[in-house]
């Protein structure tokens, strides 16, 4: 996980290193109970993503995806810099909630 500041933007980046999303099924990942193709020996529901990118729209966050089958995904999710800082204080380049 990373945190950076681009212009104007707050970006988080999240990682991992595991099997990937087909790029075919990206477009459909956030949708509810939705699970990739090639997760069908893993446990889970399909909530997780759908349940975040839901809670992300309310901070009027943007999501990217960079992924690639049997090799990583990576989740970019950019905050307007305004909005976030007006949320929670901002120290030194730390966020605190307040």
């Amino acid at each position: 996980m990373r945190l950076k500041r681009i212009a104007e933007k707050i970006v988080v980046e999240i990682e991992d290193y595991g099997i990937g999303i087909p790029k075919t099924e990206v477009e459909h990942i956030f949708q509810s109970f939705y699970r990739a193709t090639n997760t069908r020996e893993y446990s889970g529901y399909g909530v997780g993503l759908a349940l975040s990118a839901k809670i992300l729209k309310i901070y009027n966050a943007t999501i990217e995806i960079a992924t690639e089958v049997n090799i990583h995904t990576k989740f970019m999710i950019s905050f307007d810099e305004y909005k976030v800082l007006t949320k929670h204080s901002y120290n030194q380049g730390d966020f605190q909630v307040l």
